[in-house]
């Protein structure tokens, strides 16, 4: 079915992601600390990619049964769309540091060269085999020293790509089960329950493989099997699922807002429990989310419609953020000094500014699949109000 707020929400995610790993002056610190422990939280956004992609790709996949695809164009189509953008952004992470002090040697006349023993910088000393182990993700398998979490093996490069391996993998397993067929749902349930033990295995985190992760993804394609089978908010209450929708998320927004403030900890699955139940109920508000992007008042409709766009771009926001904020920074610099909440603000106004082009330039060309009736597809327009979700993290 139609989800069009997992747009919107994936927007969030991945702007939660970057206000995670962005480092807030002390000023901002000090005059909004709740806010500023909410942002901290936001590697829990991982946990809703992977629920929304477990979604998404559910619907993609019942789409392609129906429709008689083979798993192989099945598998192309997600890996046509996931990697190309991912290729383009290592080049833009390995460009930046030496645009960055190109640009820093034109105001003080000297040019240094980024150091390698900078531990972002590390991919300057990769030799062949590292750059083959990047390039094609399989470096989450790899041991690598000095790596006790998966994020980590990466870090040297840049620390998101440890989700698009565990992507990646689950892509391989959507394949399979669309080649099974009717059984698409029984091959799904059968790996969640080889998935499970790996829950009370954290060592098996490090291992690269997706099983830990899997529970997860789970969650998105049980609610969407629930939805395909009419057992919706929007079925069962009509016009009053709006308050279920409403009621669902002020839930997560409150006990988001609790958990970091106290400063719970809060195990990924269990957020990821917690977002796909809120997510059941959003599902009452999707219709009233619909309406407005068509018919809603101006100013309200517009801030609607960039709320999609966001989710629209959220995939490369979520590659490059890392990396363009440090080229955002400098800029702002030259106007604000650092340290102040404005030079916080605009660096962020200007970091998502700066994931535009790379949008434009290096993942929209790869957005091009027909619309669907009845899923949720990839998008050949950047019309907010003609945007449905296709599948994908942003993790």
């Amino acid at each position: 079915m139609k989800f069009v707020l997992l747009e919107p929400l994936r927007g969030i995610a991945a702007i939660w992601v970057l206000l995670f790993h962005f480092q807030f002056s002390d000023a901002f610190q000090r005059t909004f600390p709740q806010l500023h422990s909410v942002c901290k939280l936001g590697e829990m956004a991982v946990p809703m990619f992977f629920v929304i992609s477990g979604y998404c790709i559910a619907a993609s996949a019942r789409s392609a049964i129906r429709k008689g695809e083979s798993a192989g164009s099945f598998l192309h189509r997600r890996m046509r769309r996931i990697f190309p953008p991912y290729w383009a952004s290592i080049a833009v992470v390995v460009a930046l540091p030496f645009v960055i002090e190109g640009i820093a040697a034109l105001k003080t006349g000297h040019y240094q060269s980024p150091s390698p023993h900078k531990l972002n910088y590390g991919f300057l000393k990769y030799d062949i085999a590292e750059w083959f182990e990047v390039v094609t993700l399989t470096r989450a398998f790899v041991t690598v020293p000095g790596a006790d979490q998966l994020q980590l093996k990466f870090t040297t490069i840049n620390a998101v790509y440890w989700s698009l391996a565990i992507e990646v993998q689950f892509y391989l397993i959507a394949a399979l089960a669309v080649h099974f067929g009717r059984r698409f749902y029984q091959v799904m349930a059968s790996i969640t329950l080889i998935a499970v033990p790996f829950l009370f295995c954290p060592v098996a985190k490090f291992w690269g493989i997706c099983l830990p992760y899997w529970p997860m993804f789970a969650l998105g394609i049980g609610l969407y099997g629930v939805f395909e089978r009419g057992w919706a908010p929007s079925k069962f209450w009509g016009e009053s699922s709006r308050r279920v929708g409403w009621l669902a998320l002020s839930g997560l927004v409150i006990a988001t807002s609790i958990i970091a403030v106290a400063q719970w900890p809060i195990h990924r699955t269990t957020f990821a429990v917690l977002f796909a139940v809120a997510l059941f109920g959003l599902e009452g508000l999707d219709a009233s989310f619909r309406r407005l992007l068509a018919h809603g008042a101006t100013p309200v409709r517009r801030l609607a419609e960039f709320s999609v766009f966001l989710g629209t771009m959220s995939y490369s926001i979520y590659l490059v953020h890392g990396r363009v904020q440090f080229l955002a920074m400098q800029g702002v610099r030259q106007v604000f000094a650092e340290g102040t909440m404005a030079f916080d603000a605009l660096s962020l106004i200007l970091t998502i500014a700066l994931c535009y082009p790379f949008f434009r330039f290096c993942e929209r060309p790869w957005i091009s699949a027909p619309a669907t009736s009845t899923l949720p597809v990839e998008r050949p327009t950047s019309d907010p109000r003609a945007v449905l979700s296709d599948a994908r993290v942003s993790g």
